[in-house]
């Protein structure tokens, strides 16, 4: 094969090596060396992204569910002390009492359930594994607030987030642990 190459006015023929064009296998083999560097780095960021993207979702509908639980127990609790109510909590169940009638809201098996004096409610957070709560006056001016903690289980693990319920301030509160 011959290449011509201009110098002035005049034309130089120079004869090439290459018999063929196409490429080397040095420049084949730097080329597929690259792709298969970018593949990898591709992949392992789509698996840590993969696995980011369980982690956020897990806690999103964690999340729902808290968001859930805390809206029914201060429904609950605002029902109740809006009849009058007192509210306590034994043994892990929260008790509205009034005119001598218990009304209770509890978590067991997996279930939310509540007695309201106009009928029940009922619910199944999807995500919470145990709720608990607390009837506690957290600062001194005598506020009662009913404490929840609800826990759950994240990437095999157990987690737990704490809410608190705060009553009305205008409500009756009393500065023995009642509502």
């Amino acid at each position: 094969m011959y290449n011509y190459f201009y110098k002035g006015e005049c034309r130089i023929l120079v004869k090439s090596n290459r018999l063929k064009k196409g490429f080397t296998l040095i420049e084949l083999t730097v080329v597929l060396s690259v792709v298969a560097i970018i593949s990898v780095m591709v992949i392992s960021f789509s698996s840590l992204t993969a696995k980011k993207v369980g982690q956020t979702t897990g806690n999103l509908n964690y999340m729902q569910d808290v968001v859930l639980v805390d809206s029914l127990v201060d429904s609950w609790v605002e029902k109740h002390l809006s009849a009058g109510s007192v509210i306590t909590v034994q043994d892990g169940t929260v008790v509205a009492t009034n005119n001598g009638i218990e009304y209770g809201i509890i978590f067991q098996n997996g279930l939310l359930v509540g007695r309201l004096v106009s009928g029940k409610l009922s619910v199944t957070p999807e995500y919470i594994n145990a709720l608990s709560f607390e009837l506690a006056t957290p600062n001194t001016s005598g506020e009662i607030m009913l404490f929840c903690n609800a826990t759950y289980t994240l990437d095999g693990q157990a987690k737990s987030y704490v809410f608190t319920i705060n009553p009305h301030v205008n409500d009756v509160i009393r500065g023995d642990g009642n509502v």
